[in-house]
């Protein structure tokens, strides 16, 4: 599913915590040439004293072929 995200706009949606409403968007994009993984970022966007507070994380997911993987 991931690397069907991989090329388009970013997702987004709104998120509420704790009463706050945060604006979620994640992408998706290879993280290699040779295409084994995929990095996903996350970056959320909030309320903060007098600015909008942005806070960003990736994570590494590798690729498996349906047969590499053991049962």
């Amino acid at each position: 599913m991931l690397v069907e995200l991989i090329g388009s706009k970013p997702a987004s949606k709104v998120i509420v915590v704790d009463d706050e409403e945060l604006l979620l968007e994640v992408q998706a994009a290879w993280d290699s040439p040779k295409r084994m993984s995929v990095r996903v970022t996350a970056i959320a966007y909030g309320p903060s004293h007098l600015q909008t507070e942005r806070l960003e994380e990736h994570l590494t997911v590798p690729i498996f072929d349906a047969g590499d993987i053991a049962r």
